[in-house]
């Protein structure tokens, strides 16, 4: 009897245990599937508590804030270390994204793509942090939720010119992401074409020492990319553009130039179709159509990819004379007229960049429709972290993908004479008019603001596509240009580094 008691109370004893372990274990997979569920859908704390519009967050300032006590660069790596960086996942003209390359001046100078002549401005230039203002209730940084996210809620896509290249650099930078080296590896082979996809990886080495991540099915360590940059520089192909411009009347629509730079007699514009002349130049580009872009990457379904957000950013290219020869009639222009004969003697676009403008407008347009038609055709992105919930497990839960306009950068004049930022813009920061810099930066990125924020703002038109005006931060730190020229902003100066935190927000927090 005695023996039968124990039996029943070891049973019980058992089942007990058994019961609590169970209870234990659904207890801890349920707070991680609730917190992979807040983070991924945006519920909770992260979309009731934080809010900033891009323009509350452009309203800032930069705030000396010193990560070291050095006071000067020894080694081209203590970059790393005065930027709060724990390493580096590329290796393709490293020195010159940290800032730390050859000068323009001087490009022989130093040895394995190293030069010193701007090291005196270390550690000061990566010591500014962009603090933002009452009215902008920004998520704080977490790189962890930020890995969280481009594995569950979806990778980034980064699709523009030369100075797009240096945003997917410094992710892997932020401590402490576990991210491997990008794709392709330019040390075994330095003659990869600049245009090919740079991918980021998660690192499976250091995955078991993080939060059980909640993978979308389908996703691969090893082959799924978090993060990818694609040169595109124009968004629209060369064909695509030359259609368009074959077909299309000049200042067919109105995007006027800012006042400083309107002409104050403008002469009677044709209406006829444009003259037979060559839109382009021979300088060298790199482009495609958002066609092959959208399906061959954006869209692609996994294990090859899950992007969910899409982030371009043009206007570099877009000059005159430069790149699109047809609007370039200087040969035929004296100051303050505007000839719209041709040296050839046919008729030719009036006003240079000034004549750009509509046409870059009408480029939008068209990139803007082709890819919200694309975005509507498809199924969305694959989402991970609550399939715990779900009880039909067969078919993922998926969220519309979404794409980020981010306004352009124009460069600073004589960028690498300047050793801190400027606390407002100068009414003119213009003194030698290098370049055909200032028509550049007054009229293109006036034509940026009407062409993309008038446009996009048609939710119903566009629902899937977001304006980004978030370049006011960029453009009040003349020192922090790479060492080459005064175009392309170093990785680490806290320019490139206020973009990504705020995308990550905006993903997070902003997108409805």
């Amino acid at each position: 009897m005695a023996l039968l008691s124990l039996s029943r109370l070891y049973t019980k004893l058992l089942i007990l245990g058994s019961t609590l372990t169970f209870l234990l274990l659904l207890y801890t997979l349920s707070l991680s599937s609730i917190k992979s569920l807040t983070s991924s859908l945006n519920i909770g704390s992260s979309s009731e508590s934080y809010s900033c519009s891009p323009q509350s967050y452009s309203a800032g300032q930069w705030s000396y804030k010193p990560r070291t006590n050095s006071t000067a660069l020894v080694h081209p790596m203590d970059t790393l270390t005065f930027a709060g960086f724990q390493g580096c996942a590329s290796n393709r003209e490293v020195y010159w994204h940290l800032g730390v390359g050859p000068t323009r001046d001087n490009e022989n100078e130093g040895v394995d793509g190293v030069g010193k002549g701007m090291w005196d401005r270390f550690p000061v230039v990566s010591s500014w942090k962009w603090e933002t203002e009452e009215g902008c209730n920004m998520r704080p940084f977490d790189a962890e939720e930020l890995v969280r996210s481009l594995v569950e809620d979806g990778g980034w896509l980064l699709i523009g010119d030369s100075m797009t290249e240096s945003e997917p650099l410094l992710l892997p930078l932020l401590p402490p992401l576990p991210t491997r080296h990008r794709y392709p590896d330019y040390v075994k082979n330095p003659y990869f074409d600049r245009a090919w996809p740079q991918h980021l990886y998660l690192n499976p080495e250091s995955c078991p020492e993080w939060t059980p991540l909640r993978y979308p099915p389908g996703f691969n360590i090893t082959s799924t990319p978090l993060v990818t940059f694609r040169r595109v520089d124009l968004l629209l192909s060369k064909e695509e553009l030359e259609g368009l411009y074959e077909t299309s009347t000049p200042h067919r629509r109105q995007y006027p130039p800012t006042p400083q730079h309107r002409r104050q007699s403008e002469p009677e514009l044709p209406s006829s179709p444009r003259a037979k002349r060559p839109l382009f130049t021979e300088e060298t580009i790199w482009t495609l159509s958002p066609s092959i872009y959208l399906r061959s990457l954006f869209l692609s379904p996994l294990p090859e990819a899950n992007y969910a957000t899409m982030i371009v950013s043009t206007a570099g290219h877009w000059t005159a004379p430069g790149l699109f020869g047809a609007f370039d009639n200087t040969s035929s222009t004296t100051e303050g007229e505007n000839n719209s004969t041709s040296k050839d003697g046919e008729d030719a676009d009036p006003g240079g960049i000034d004549a750009l403008i509509p046409f870059f407008g009408e480029a939008m347009e068209m990139w803007a429709d082709s890819v919200q038609e694309d975005l509507d055709r498809d199924e969305g992105v694959v989402l991970g972290g609550y399939r715990f919930f779900r009880p039909h497990r067969s078919t993922p839960l998926r969220a519309k993908r979404q794409v980020l306009v981010r306004a352009y950068l124009p460069g600073h004049e004589d960028c690498h004479s300047y050793r801190r930022p400027w606390d407002e813009m100068p009414a003119n920061p213009w003194v030698w008019g290098w370049y055909n810099w200032p028509v550049l930066s007054s009229l293109l990125t006036n034509a940026l603001l009407c062409v993309t924020q008038d446009l996009l703002q048609n939710r119903n038109k566009y629902p899937n596509i977001h304006y980004l005006g978030i370049d006011r931060p960029a453009r009040l730190r003349p020192d922090a240009h790479a060492t080459g020229d005064c175009l392309h902003i170093m990785t680490g100066a806290g320019v490139l580094e206020g973009w990504s935190e705020y995308i990550w927000h905006w993903v997070s927090s902003e997108r409805s």
